[in-house]
C-alpha cells in the first residue's frame, strides 16, 4: 500500500482541523467555520475536499454544503507523524 503524500498546505490545514477536533473532544468531529488558520473560504474548502479524497477526513454534507466533518484514523495518524518528524 502506497503512503499518501500531503502538500504543505494540506498538512497545515489537517493539523488545524485536528486541533479543532481535540478542542471539542468528541469523536474527532470538527466545524469547518471554526478552523483557526489563515486561508480563504474557497482555499479551505478546496483543501478539505482534497483531504477527504486522500482519506484524512470525512466531510458531512448538510443541505448540499459542507460545514463539519470527522477526522479519520488515517488523518490522526498523519498528524502524529508530522509532530514526530518535526
Amino acid at each position: 500500500m502506497k503512503a499518501v503524500e500531503l502538500t504543505k498546505n494540506e498538512r497545515e490545514v489537517l493539523e488545524a482541523i485536528v486541533a479543532n477536533a481535540k478542542h471539542y473532544g468528541e469523536d474527532n468531529n470538527f466545524v469547518l467555520g471554526e478552523i483557526e488558520i489563515y486561508r480563504s473560504t474557497v482555499s479551505l474548502k478546496g483543501t478539505t475536499s482534497s483531504l477527504q479524497k486522500k482519506g484524512m477526513i470525512y466531510m458531512h454534507n448538510e443541505n448540499g454544503y459542507y460545514f463539519s466533518g470527522q477526522v479519520t484514523e488515517a488523518g490522526l495518524h498523519e498528524v502524529e507523524n508530522i509532530k514526530v518528524n518535526n
